[in-house]
């Protein structure tokens, strides 16, 4: 018996250098006028300001708010405020704590999720799944896939370098991840 398997995958990806300069125009094509941008107290001067500025100058209304923890208060304040401004969609501008808020915020809100990463560190930019404390299970849980994904190198590669390693390492990770599965598959028949 084959088991079906359900991948929730973002329409656009961008990547490259200065691409968070096309998030207004990404916004426009999928026909929101109002974003909530989420980001931390490091990442709004590395790139949120920027965010803001972009999609005022693309005719949407904006506003901004931080994310300091990743809990399950954080993401009740960050849903409400995007239930007060009639937000259509959470842009997470930061890293993995920023992100994760940003998508369950999202998906409480039944709203879209655009992820603007600012480190290599987070392997959760492209997932429905997120890490927030205080839903009583210490493992990520299903929140919503981005409907877009805004990786800009340049801001990525201006991340300290303890993230940028970290980010190194979450690839290897991963690799070794996907070639135990299969060796699992070989050995013992497992699903792959």
């Amino acid at each position: 018996m084959k088991e079906t398997h359900r991948i929730e995958l973002p329409r656009i990806v961008l990547v490259g250098a200065g691409v968070l300069n096309d998030l207004g125009e990404i916004c426009v094509e999928l026909g929101f006028k109002r974003a909530l941008i989420v980001s931390g107290r490091k990442t709004f001067k590395v790139a949120g300001e920027r965010a803001v500025e972009i999609l005022k100058r693309s005719g949407l209304e904006v506003e901004a708010t931080s994310a300091l923890k990743a809990d399950l208060d954080t993401v009740h304040r960050v849903a409400g405020e995007a239930s007060s401004m009639a937000a259509e969609v959470v842009i997470g501008v930061g890293g993995g704590r920023v992100i994760d808020v940003a998508k369950m915020a999202a998906a409480r809100s039944n709203i879209g999720f655009i992820s603007a990463p600012t480190t290599a560190s987070h392997d959760g930019i492209a997932s429905s799944l997120a890490s927030i404390k205080g839903l009583g299970r210490p493992y990520s849980v299903k929140a919503v896939a981005p409907i877009a994904v805004v990786a800009d190198s340049e801001v990525i590669a201006s991340a300290p370098y303890r993230l940028t390693a970290s980010g190194c390492g979450d690839v290897i990770a991963k690799v070794v991840a996907v070639r135990d599965w299969r060796l699992a598959h070989e050995v013992n028949g497992e699903y792959y």
